[in-house]
């Protein structure tokens, strides 16, 4: 991973530890010309993963890799360099290049804009750290995917899927004395699992995952194990026609919905100029301004949608600028995030408040069963595949239902179903709920090597998503499709 004509001696861990970034920090700075500021960051991350399909291996890996950020300020000009090389003769060229950089290119009302450091701004959120998965190794791993396949032949059937468990870190420096603060020092772990199993011959199809940073959450064996009931008990679909059903969404399709709507929660300085957004409501001509749906309610009131940078299951790890976000209280839009154009330009602000990629929507307490039971006719929905916008205004989708389609009749399953295209909006489905489950976290992939990779200093999250079964009346299933 790194040049072996270190500045100091590496040991070969999985991550950069803070004894090691120090000795880097005050290198650079000793490389520095004694003029003007310097702002560094240090980030590493490391993976290992497995990926099998058709119950046999196809992948094992173990990356790691360093990246270091160099930004030198001189006389109102910044310069930046960003190398994972971290021996002294590329450190010193990289800050050479940086304080080159700094001085022929004048970005003065960008840097008086952003000065070094926000000192004004709240540190918040939590590592979210857990020891057994970064210790998790691919050995283990190999044990979980035989176990897999083992099952899997043993009912002749075919798996796929992939294991992945990830660590990073991060260490900033913005103050000019060059020392590391517990402030600026975040760690994060990832662990995700998705496996899909299918009858040879496309008759049936049965998919289970979560992801969680803490790989002690995940009950492996009962993930593997569901995938492999939902795939059996799909096995030759009845065909019935599409139309309007009650339908009960388990919380990974659910998800698709509640990721649909969170996704419009951003002011832009456009997007209050017209209709084209779903969250506008109209112009108003006697005091000239453009009006949202901010205070309005635009979903079930037992719908509570938030983001906390504290929470483990949701949150992030200690970043300048977050704060807990509270975009849907008892169904009324209450607060809508905003980028750095529309912080300045609208509300006279330098600080952004991005989009949150993970959030929690407040639960119910009815049981899927339950669900079930008062349910006369109706179908069960694992997940969805392949959601498109049709109509932005509306925010109409279309997409796919997916590994694991049941007919419930009469408070009973009674039938695996032939898939179905939808068309629908979360705005229509989140006005017509019957009921709400518990909130669990579900499945959402992420990057662990670019958890911590981001240059801004206000988002630096991982997609952490808790969302309850859904009991949905009217749901449109607009035809029926052969795919499994």
């Amino acid at each position: 991973m790194l040049n072996k004509k270190l500045a100091y001696e590496y040991d070969d861990s999985r991550l950069v530890d803070i004894d090691t970034a120090r000795k880097v920090v005050d290198l650079i700075y000793s490389l520095s010309q004694p003029m003007g500021g310097t702002s560094i960051s240090i980030r590493s991350w490391h993976a290992t993963g497995q990926r099998w399909s058709r119950n046999r291996a196809s992948m094992s890996s173990d990356q790691r890799d360093i990246r270091l950020s160099i930004s030198r300020f001189i006389d109102g000009g910044s310069g930046s360099v960003t190398t994972n090389q971290v021996d002294r003769a590329s450190l010193e060229s990289a800050v050479r290049y940086a304080e080159e950089r700094a001085i022929y290119m004048s970005v003065a009302a960008r840097f008086s804009d952003m000065p070094l450091g926000s000192p004004d701004l709240e540190v918040r959120g939590k590592n979210v750290w857990s020891d057994k998965t970064y210790n998790r190794t691919n050995k283990v791993n190999g044990e979980l995917v035989s176990y897999i396949a083992r099952k899997s032949e043993a009912a002749s059937m075919l798996s796929a899927g992939y294991i992945e468990t990830g660590s990073a870190n991060s260490y900033s420096i913005y103050n000019q004395d060059g020392k590391i603060s517990p402030e600026s020092t975040a760690m994060v772990t990832r662990a995700m699992c998705s496996m899909t199993i299918r009858e040879p011959r496309g008759n049936g199809s049965g998919w289970a995952g979560n992801a969680s940073f803490d790989l002690g959450e995940l009950p492996l064996h009962e993930i593997a194990d569901k995938a492999l009931d939902k795939c059996i008990r799909s096995i030759n679909p009845v065909r019935i026609e599409p139309g309007r059903y009650t339908t009960i969404l388990e919380p990974q399709a659910s998800a698709t919905f509640f990721n649909m709507l969170t996704l419009g929660f951003a002011r832009r300085v456009n997007t209050e100029r017209g209709p084209e957004s779903p969250f506008y409501l109209d112009y108003d001509g006697q005091l000239d301004i453009h009006r949202s749906k901010l205070g309005l309610r635009i979903v079930d009131p037992r719908i509570t949608i938030k983001h906390s940078p504290e929470d483990p299951l949701v949150g992030t790890h200690p970043t300048a600028g977050m704060r807990d976000i509270l975009y849907v209280n008892q169904g009324i839009l209450n607060e809508m995030a905003y980028q750095e154009g529309y912080a300045r330009e609208e509300l006279v602000s330098r600080y952004p408040q991005p989009v949150r990629s993970s959030y929690s929507v407040m639960g119910g307490t009815v049981t899927m069963n339950e669900m079930i039971e008062s349910t006369e006719r109706g179908l069960i929905v694992t997940r969805f595949s392949d959601p498109s916008l049709v109509q932005g205004s509306s925010m109409l989708y279309t997409g796919l239902t997916r590994d694991g389609l049941w007919l419930v009749e009469n408070g009973k399953i009674t039938n695996a179903v032939r898939n179905f295209r939808w068309t629908e909006s979360p705005l229509f489905i989140l006005n017509n709920l019957e009921s709400l489950g518990l909130a669990v976290p579900i499945f959402e992939p992420s990057e662990i090597r670019y958890a911590l990779g981001s240059s801004s200093t206000y988002h630096l999250s991982l997609n952490n998503v808790v969302v309850p079964t859904i009991k949905v009346k009217d749901f449109s299933f607009t035809s029926t499709i052969d795919a499994i």
